[in-house]
């Protein structure tokens, strides 16, 4: 395993797809990745009603552990995300300092641009999920890396950001391994 470490919040709605194959692509890389539920109960219902059991409620953890804080879709999901102060608060600090990286998937860059995180910075996000994103460079590619923000347009492109997110935690070799062995 790697000394990097993963933080990947889980609301009530979240889109399990983009979750999931983040989770296990970083995995795959011997990247730490804790599940964390922004809810007051480790177990977390997605949009299609999966639940997924987390390792550690907001609340307890230690921001300062984690490299990454990582954002998954899912319309319920990010307005769920998106009431959780700590959590907005952790994400300006974030990306405020050059040693930590944001990523946000699908409707979640909108947390960002709420934020104003994004303000003159390039994005992608699924289309019509642009609130809070007027003063950001809008694009439609796969996944966008904007200094230490990293967004991505939709589920049809989770394998591309969790990509993404190996090759810069740890390196293009070990986001090239993690590729191959998937066949992608």
């Amino acid at each position: 395993m790697s000394d990097i470490k993963a933080a990947i919040f889980l609301a009530t709605g979240y889109e399990m797809g983009e979750a999931i194959i983040t989770i296990d692509l970083l995995r795959r890389a011997k990247i730490t990745v804790d599940l964390v539920s922004v809810t007051e109960e480790l177990l977390v219902k997605s949009s299609h009603n999966v639940e997924i059991k987390c390792d550690k409620i907001i609340q307890t953890i230690n921001f300062s552990d984690y490299k990454i804080l990582i954002l998954p879709g899912g319309s319920t999901g990010v307005e769920n995300l998106n009431q959780v102060q700590l959590l907005k608060d952790k994400l300006v600090e974030f990306s405020n300092d050059e040693n930590k990286l944001v990523a946000a998937i699908c409707a979640a860059p909108q947390i960002l641009g709420q934020l104003n995180l994004l303000d003159n910075k390039k994005v992608t996000f699924y289309p019509g999920c642009d609130q809070g994103l007027d003063k950001a460079i809008k694009t439609s590619e796969p996944v966008v890396v904007s200094g230490n923000i990293i967004t991505g347009k939709s589920i049809g492109c989770a394998f591309q950001f969790a990509l993404k997110i190996v090759s810069i935690l740890l390196n293009k070799a070990s986001a090239d391994e993690v590729k191959q062995a998937l066949e992608f």
